[in-house]
This record gives structure tokens, sequence and C-alpha cells, in this order.
């Protein structure tokens, strides 16, 4: 496998569904005169598995390298099948070190995203800023080599989308370095696909996470920024509408949110906190064969908005 100087990443095939594996990564450095070999310790992970009887999940977002706020995190998160890190994960890459630090190390909080529950990362706006943004999935490997991707874990389904950022791509502040709009319109042909796979399509629960929101509560407001991603909603609303998705769920605006379901709009909006701890939000999600619960609850534990869904038969 290639090896450079800063990362080392291997790909296992041929992994069963829901089954637990148990593994140890060695390394050894290539000086010649000072070898050394790094054993970690024994870890352990478990694959998806779309048979399975229940689903549970867990959220957080816009963390933005809050060291307290990633802490906290890590003691309040049950152990789930999977972790959504929806987006706004660091505060622009300047530094390509800021990367492993960040997504590896998460700011030498002793925090070990990934040893509890599998972790998906869903890029924000500001992951896709600075000179270093384009290393990122080098660090941290996104499926089918795209920052977009769908999978169904038990009864529920699972679209992440990357609404990109929160300006058009001519605004002066992105000095023309950004393509979002083509990158949309790509997400939209996918979407179009993904939603008749199989699995995708015959799921009881069906659940979208994006950065920024689809809907806000004012989207009249004058803001120097998108409160929401009009220009992802445009693209991507008749197909959420035509797969069923019941709710999207999203982070941005450092405060939270709920927009119910309407006619225009039959998919709820739940919108997690901000990366100050006494703003930041957990988001939990429960389905089973009778029910589909989400509640997004501050960091001791007082529940601010939840979401119920009955299957889709």
């Amino acid at each position: 496998r290639p090896a450079g100087d800063r990362v080392l990443k291997v790909r296992l095939d041929g992994l069963e569904s829901g089954k637990t594996y148990f593994y140890r990564v060695v390394t050894e450095n290539f000086n010649a005169k000072n070898p050394s070999i790094v054993k970690s310790e024994l870890r352990s992970f478990t694959t998806l598995d779309s048979e399975q009887d229940t689903c549970s999940f867990s959220v957080w977002n816009d963390t933005h390298k809050h060291v307290d706020t990633i802490k906290k995190l890590g003691e309040v998160t049950p152990k789930s099948d999977f972790l959504i890190w929806n987006g706004d994960v660091c505060n622009d890459w300047h530094k390509e070190e800021d990367i492993a630090d960040t997504v590896l190390n998460a700011n030498a909080s002793g925090v070990e995203m990934t040893a509890q529950h599998p972790l998906f990362l869903v890029r924000g706006n500001h992951d896709i800023r600075g000179a270093e943004a384009t290393k990122l999935e080098e660090y941290c490997a996104m499926p089918n080599g795209k920052p977009w991707y769908a999978f169904r874990q038990g009864p529920v389904a699972v679209i992440c989308m990357d609404t990109g950022e929160d300006k058009p791509d001519d605004h002066p502040y992105l000095f023309g370095r950004v393509a979002c709009e083509p990158m949309r319109q790509e997400q939209a042909e996918w979407l179009a696909k993904v939603i008749e796979r199989p699995e995708i399509k015959s799921a009881p629960y069906r659940v979208v996470f994006c950065h920024i929101p689809l809907r806000w509560t004012n989207e009249t407001e004058n803001r120097s920024y998108d409160s929401f991603s009009g220009r992802s909603r445009e693209l991507w609303h008749d197909g959420l509408v035509k797969w069923g998705a019941q709710t999207v769920i999203s982070g941005h605006m450092h405060s939270t949110a709920l927009i119910e379901a309407n006619k225009d709009f039959p998919y709820a909006q739940m919108v997690g906190g901000g990366p100050k701890i006494n703003q930041a939000t957990l988001i939990h999600g429960e389905a089973n064969s009778e029910n589909l619960v989400i509640q997004c609850k501050t960091l001791d534990g007082k529940v601010v908005n939840e979401l119920k869904f009955k299957p889709i038969a």
C-alpha cells in the first residue's frame, strides 16, 4: 500500500455484515539506524447490518475544535451503531497537521470517536476551507471516495449529503477557489440513482444528514452567509420527496431548531447546537419495528427537541 511521511491508510475488504472484528495496528519506522515498532492496544469494531431489527445513532455537529465540548460529548454519547460528525469539525484547514490533530486525535481531548462506534464524517462549509482542505479525505476515508454516500443500518436508511459553502461560488470571500454548484448538481444526479437501491428504497425509516439545513425558521432574513442551503434544496428536494425522507438533520447555525413537516416540505428539519459547551447538543436516534425517536439534548441531558416517526409501509 502507498505510504507517506504523514498518512498510512489501509482498506479492509471482505468484511461480513453485523460482525465484530478485533484488530491491532503495528507500525515500524523506516529509520535504519534507529528502527522502532509501535503497537496499538487491541481494539474492535462492529460492521453495519441492514438485517438488524434495531438501529441507534448519535450526532455531533459544529465542534470547531472546542476541546471541552468534545470531551463532554465523549462522556455523554451512548454506544451507538454509528456516529455522524455532521460538519464544521474545524475552523478552516490552514496547516496539514491540524487535520490529524482534529479528525484522528480530537484535538488532544482524549476522546476516541471510533472506540465505541463507526464514524461517518459529513463535511461542513468550514471543512472545505483553507489551503489544506483537499487533504482531508487522505486522513478520513469517505465511502466510495466521495463526501456524499448512503448506507443502511437495521430499519434505518441514511443518506449523507455535502451542502458545500454557505456563499455562492462567485462570492469575493471565496476567491474563485470553490465549485460547489457542479458538486451539488452531481449529488442530485447521484441521489436520483441511490434512492432506487433496494436496501435504501425499502427502509422503514429514512433520514438525511447534511451540515447546512435545507430549511430554516426565517428564510427571508438578510445575512452575510446562508442560514439554509437553498441552492442544495432546489436541486435535491424532488429526490428527497420521491424517496420519502422523513427528516433532515443538520447543524451550521450554532442554534437549535425544529421545523415540522408540511405539505410543501414533507420532511422535518432538526438542527443541532453550537461549539461552545453551553450551546452544544447531542442528537441521538433509536429505531425499532414500532417507531423511530430522535432527540436533541443539551450536554446536561435536557431534551430540547424531539421527533417521532412510524415506519413507512
